[in-house]
């Protein structure tokens, strides 16, 4: 389930400001004017925080999945002489599966800044998360 950003945010305010302003009125009320059930009213308004915040979870991870670099990755290279940006495009998913897709996306991915001071190192170092690695291809 994923909720619009709108629906995303109003629910973000009921459990984080609303509930919680809620209880601690409901509480102070029942301290000086002596309004009935208390803990009742006050637990029950904390299992709908509970509930309603495990829903944004999964709305906020379902969002999260749904805009990840399914695509690739746009890749700064550099400039050009006149100062333009050279950008290449690294695909890591088969072109005809994204062809059948109605959104692709794709993340920049920017390259490490060179420092020369730096010492060079000998071997190339593969910092591909593993399940990226192809086994018997270099880096």
């Amino acid at each position: 389930m994923t909720l619009s950003e709108k629906h995303y945010n109003a629910g973000q305010w009921f459990v984080r400001i609303f509930i919680p302003a809620w209880i601690t009125f409901y509480s102070s009320l029942a301290l000086f004017v002596g309004v009935p059930k208390v803990a009742e009213v006050t637990g029950v308004s904390g299992a709908v925080a509970v509930f309603v915040g495990a829903l944004l979870a999964s709305s906020s991870r379902a969002f999260k999945k749904e805009n990840e670099a399914d695509g690739g990755y746009f890749q700064l290279l550099g400039s050009d002489e006149n100062g333009m940006p050279r950008i290449g495009l690294d695909v890591r998913t088969d072109p005809a599966v994204l062809a059948e897709k109605k959104t692709v996306t794709l993340k920049i991915d920017t390259p490490p800044v060179h420092n020369p001071a730096a010492p060079e190192l000998e071997e190339p170092v593969d910092n591909r998360p593993p399940w990226e690695k192809v086994p018997g291809q270099d880096v």
